[in-house]
C-alpha cells in the first residue's frame, strides 16, 4: 500500500513518481490519500472517472467525481479530507487485516 500524506505540494511532479503512481495503480495496490495528498492522484491523471474526497482548497477536481464524505474507497483508491486521520487509519488498518473484530475497531473509535 502506498500511503500519500497531506500538505503542500506546489512543485511540478517528478516523472519518477507520477510513474510509480500509475504503475501501482495498473497493478491495482491500494493508494490511500489524505487532504491534498489527493491532488497528486489528480495530477498524475488517475482521478478521471473515480469517486474520490479531499478538502483540498484546489478540489474539486473535473476528471473525478467529489463526494462529501470523511472517507471514500473506489476500488484500489482510498481518499480522506485532512480531519478523517482517524477514519482513514482504521480503514487501513482494516485492509491491510491489522483490525481482528469489531470490538477493536470500536476501541479505536471511542466507542464502548
Amino acid at each position: 500500500m502506498l500511503i500519500l500524506p497531506g500538505g503542500d505540494f506546489l512543485g511540478p511532479l517528478s516523472p519518477y513518481f507520477v510513474k510509480l503512481l500509475k504503475d501501482f495503480n495498473s497493478e491495482q495496490i491500494p493508494i490511500a490519500a489524505i487532504g491534498e495528498g489527493v491532488s497528486l492522484l489528480s495530477r498524475a491523471g488517475l482521478l478521471e472517472g473515480r469517486t474520490y474526497t479531499t478538502s483540498s482548497p484546489s478540489a474539486p477536481y473535473p476528471e473525478g467525481l467529489f463526494v462529501n464524505k470523511s472517507v471514500v474507497e473506489d476500488k484500489n483508491f482510498i481518499t480522506a479530507k485532512a480531519n478523517a486521520f482517524l477514519d482513514l487509519g482504521l480503514l487501513i488498518g482494516k485492509r491491510m487485516n491489522c483490525i481482528e473484530n469489531v470490538e477493536e475497531y470500536n476501541f479505536y473509535k471511542g466507542i464502548r
